[in-house]
């Protein structure tokens, strides 16, 4: 599974719309938020494509853009399967419609897949 996190280096001139947002978004304390962006650690983590936590990555793609217009720097990163989160150094940034186009893609996929299992393995009843 491709994890993501978000940095967040400044809150901006919307500070405390810029923290609830987060913390509400992602079900997160406020006190959890502004400590890890002081900390310079990961606010969110969290797998792109996880079946148990299905709508992640779109929430994430909503909060990247919601940051943007909050006027928030932040910064958001992918991380390979096994890998633990460091630094940047060396990482995909993503931005809200780079995920959007990856969102897209993974679902485009699923939808093939699941197209050419039905090929494979028609349903007997629908036949």
């Amino acid at each position: 599974m491709v994890t993501a996190v978000l940095l967040v280096d400044d809150f901006g001139p919307h500070r405390a719309r810029c923290v609830a947002f987060l913390a509400k978004s992602f079900s997160l304390s406020l006190g959890d938020v502004r400590k890890s962006a002081q900390h310079g650690e990961p606010v969110v983590t969290g797998q792109l494509f996880d079946r148990l936590n299905p709508s992640f990555a779109d929430r994430l793609a909503e909060a990247l853009a919601e940051l943007e217009a909050l006027e928030c720097k932040h910064r958001a990163f992918e991380i390979s399967d096994g890998e633990i989160w460091t630094s940047p150094e060396g990482r995909y940034q993503l931005t809200a419609d780079r995920l959007r186009n990856i969102i897209t893609s993974h679902r485009a996929s699923l939808e093939y897949q699941r197209w050419v299992g039905a090929l494979q393995n028609p349903d007997p009843d629908e036949t």
